[in-house]
């Protein structure tokens, strides 16, 4: 399959402007056309310059204010020199903030990228400055997304765009935080959102014997995931470099996915690369059950084998689940098939479950019996 690179637009220039460093004002307002104004120069980082003006006042006394207000703002590091439409900033804070700067995963610039060009800049003239959004703006653009999953990844896109704003005095105020806060508030009144469905105690072992029955070598990726609750990703990332066999542990530090930088990378491989964890919370250490280390210990002892005996088996080094002929397992339509039929062996409904359920299933289980979930999550490695 081709992956057309991804092309960068061009910004404005201004939105990367360094911190004011400095300013000089006129000392008394300047008569402009019947009216009066004031007139400024602000020193930047960089050491440029950018001549103001602000006017329109009636009065000396109004203009005079007026400065106070602004010197106050300087002081404040609050002042917004330069005014940006909404497209400006959303391709700046994307292309090159979220994919340069935070290394997003290629997924994720994906659902951001159709959330802001299909959806925010089509509800918004692209062309709108950003700081004269409202409240009310914000909500009533959330409020016309009727899907759960959009919406909450409305709420992922502005909530850090707009921080992102505010830290660079882009706007003065987060509009978007207050009305993500109200959205949620008022659709979580009127949600009849189902959870998703988990797997019972009964229901996850009946699953494990028949995969170990009828598809083997799947049988280890099966048990990870249901009692490590790490992602399908993660699991095909993971290396026996990563498994502290005496202590029980594996250590998440990179998945298997599709980098958004895809140059030089040869063909056919471009979703099978190792990429940082979904967020920083990715990095995690996970404590393993004995018998999980027992069959870890057995698959790498078959590799082993049959690196020795079957010279049809090239194995990839380190890796945890490959192919017959030894090479990185790839997340495919392949795995999603063994799993409904895995399900469907069990007398379950395969259109119900997703192999996602599997982490749900981890995560109840450890409620249930009193875990913490969150405590776990936030083991850095």
């Amino acid at each position: 399959m081709e992956y057309k690179k991804i092309e960068k637009p061009e910004i404005n220039p201004n939105i990367t402007k360094p911190d004011i460093i400095g300013w000089k004002f006129r000392k008394t307002p300047t008569p402009n056309r019947g009216k009066y104004c004031i007139r400024f120069t602000l020193n930047f980082a960089d050491k440029s310059t950018k001549h103001c003006q602000v006017g329109g006042f009636k009065t000396k006394e109004d203009a005079l204010y007026a400065k106070e207000e602004i010197i106050t703002s300087l002081h404040q590091k609050s002042y917004m020199p330069f005014k940006f439409t909404l497209k400006e900033f959303f391709d700046y804070w994307l292309y090159y903030y979220m994919m340069d700067e935070r290394k997003i995963a290629y997924s994720t610039f994906m659902n951001y990228r159709n959330m802001i060009y299909n959806h925010f800049l089509k509800f918004f003239p692209s062309s709108k400055k950003i700081h004269t959004l409202e409240t009310k703006d914000i909500v009533k653009f959330l409020n016309s997304i009727s899907s759960d999953s959009s919406r909450n990844c409305a709420y992922a896109v502005l909530g850090s765009a707009f921080k992102k704003a505010e830290e660079m005095h882009i706007i003065s105020r987060n509009v978007a935080k207050y009305s993500i806060q109200i959205t949620r508030i008022e659709n979580r009144k009127h949600s009849n959102k189902k959870k998703r469905p988990v797997f019972t105690l009964k229901q996850v072992l009946q699953i494990l014997l028949v995969c170990k029955e009828k598809q083997p070598d799947f049988y280890l990726l099966f048990a990870l995931s249901v009692t490590t609750g790490i992602r399908i990703s993660e699991a095909l990332g993971l290396q026996f470099e990563n498994i502290d066999f005496k202590n029980n542990t594996i250590s998440i530090t990179h998945q298997k996915g599709r980098p958004l930088k895809t140059e030089n990378i040869e063909k056919g491989k471009i979703t099978s690369q190792l990429i940082p964890p979904k967020s920083r919370h990715g990095y995690r250490t996970i404590p393993i059950p004995e018998f999980i280390k027992v069959e870890l210990l057995l698959t790498k002892s078959k590799y082993e084998e049959l690196k020795e005996t079957n010279a049809k088996f090239d194995y990839t080094p380190n890796f945890v689940f490959v192919n017959s002929i030894g090479h990185p397992i790839s997340r495919d339509k392949k795995i999603s098939n063994l799993f409904k039929e895995i399900i469907l062996a069990c007398d379950l409904d395969p259109d119900k479950y997703h192999w996602h359920d599997l982490r749900h299933t981890y995560a109840t289980l450890l409620e249930i019996n009193d875990i913490n979930l969150k405590k776990i999550m936030q083991v850095k490695v």
